[in-house]
């Protein structure tokens, strides 16, 4: 799932700090960012579709990934892509196939 929150003026990533689990809190770590880019590229993501791979993230999303949902037994859960389909150029992205189970 990809959630993208902003405006023109301000973006708005949001990191949990741990897994989520079903009736259970989550503490979070909020980040404010320049805006405009939001929409934008959640339009774009959400017309990837190459099966398996279900969830797409930004590179900068994925550097705020706690460790406990990039990894599994020492093994990257996610892969690095290209795309260029941005009108601001090359996009590091990250794709992934994996489902977590609660």
């Amino acid at each position: 799932m990809i959630v993208t929150l902003g405006d023109l003026l301000l973006d708005v990533i949001v990191r949990l700090e741990q897994p989520l689990a079903e009736g259970a809190d989550a503490n979070a770590v909020t980040k404010l960012g320049p805006g405009g880019q939001a929409a934008n590229v959640a339009a774009k993501l959400s017309r990837l579709r190459e099966s398996p791979h279900r969830t797409y993230v930004t590179s900068d999303v994925y550097e705020n990934i706690n460790d406990e949902a990039k990894y599994t037994n020492g093994q990257n859960m996610w892969e690095s892509r290209s795309w260029t389909a941005l009108p601001s150029g090359k996009q590091s992205l990250y794709r992934t196939g994996w489902h977590w189970k609660p």
